[in-house]
């Protein structure tokens, strides 16, 4: 706590999709944004393992992270952001 305010904090927590055993655990601060965190969330997983899929919600949705899997041979399970006035298609929308 600084001058009487509690300090809010985000978790990214990397998990084994067939165990479910924690991977990675990060801290970051709240007012940091998760598009920008992908990559040093990820790169202690890549370093240990090699994993094949990442599937994460829509708050990680940009050019960069996207690139950033296909670099690394990652498969892309980023949820689809609907762009202004414009809706996801319906496949979009089921992923």
């Amino acid at each position: 706590m600084q001058n009487g305010l509690k300090k809010q904090t985000q978790q990214f927590i990397v998990t084994d999709a067939t165990d479910g055993y924690y991977e990675h655990l990060m801290i970051t601060p709240a007012n940091q944004s998760e598009m920008t965190s992908l990559e040093q969330v990820l790169q202690p997983v890549i370093e240990e393992a090699a994993p094949k899929f990442l599937q994460t919600d829509k708050g990680y949705s940009s050019e960069a992270n996207r690139e950033f899997l296909k670099t690394n041979n990652i498969g892309n399970g980023i949820m689809d952001k609907a762009k202004r006035n414009t809706k996801l298609t319906f496949a979009e929308a089921s992923d």
